[in-house]
Parts: structure tokens; C-alpha cells; sequence
């Protein structure tokens, strides 16, 4: 009984909470594949959103499925491919695939 609450309210004493302040997330960038040049990419993100020169980003084709029992519909996300980006504008910017494929109007994604 009391014994452990007493050892507990020890254990909460002395945890520095400080150390588990990180602050806010940033925010993961979702985009489109606008454009394909040759080996060039071409993305609806830019600076504006964030992007950097090196950024990494999945390529992700989402499928969308009726749930046999449920009869909702599930979207389903599958990395297909990775993307470097290697030039940034405003509001788009060029990569190179990395690996996998990319398409138009495939979704990207990125995690700060």
C-alpha cells in the first residue's frame, strides 16, 4: 500500500522534467510529383514550405480499397521510391530519384 506510493512519490521527485521538453515537432511536408525531366523531379514544395537542398523525401503511391465488412473506404500508402532534392525555389523544387521510381501525381513526404 503506502509503501509503494512512497517510493513512487521519490521516483517522481527527483525526474527533472526539463529534460523532456524537445519543444514542438516540425511539421512532415506532403507534396505532389508536378513534373518529370528526364532525371529531374519536380515537386510542388519550395522554400516556402521549407525544403533545403539534400532533403530527403518518399515517394508514396496511395491506393484506396473498400473494406469488405465495413464498406469504407482505406487509403493505403506504399514508399515506391526516394528523392534527393538537389535545387530549391520558392514554391517547387528539382531532386533526383535515389532509389525506387517516380511518377506524376504521386504524393511525397518528408520528415524533418
Amino acid at each position: 500500500g503506502h509503501l509503494i506510493d512512497d517510493e513512487a512519490a521519490k521516483i517522481v521527485s527527483s525526474i527533472d522534467p526539463s529534460r523532456f521538453n524537445s519543444g514542438p515537432a516540425a511539421p512532415a511536408l506532403s507534396g505532389h510529383v508536378a513534373a518529370i525531366d528526364g532525371h529531374n523531379v519536380i515537386i510542388d514544395l519550395g522554400s516556402n514550405n521549407g525544403v533545403a537542398v539534400g532533403q530527403m523525401f518518399d515517394i508514396v503511391r496511395v491506393k484506396s480499397l473498400i473494406d469488405p465488412t465495413t464498406h469504407a473506404t482505406l487509403h493505403v500508402n506504399e514508399n515506391v521510391g526516394r528523392l534527393q532534392i538537389d535545387t530549391v525555389s520558392q514554391n517547387a523544387s528539382v531532386g533526383h530519384v535515389v532509389s525506387g521510381t517516380a511518377a506524376v501525381r504521386l504524393m511525397v513526404t518528408s520528415q524533418p
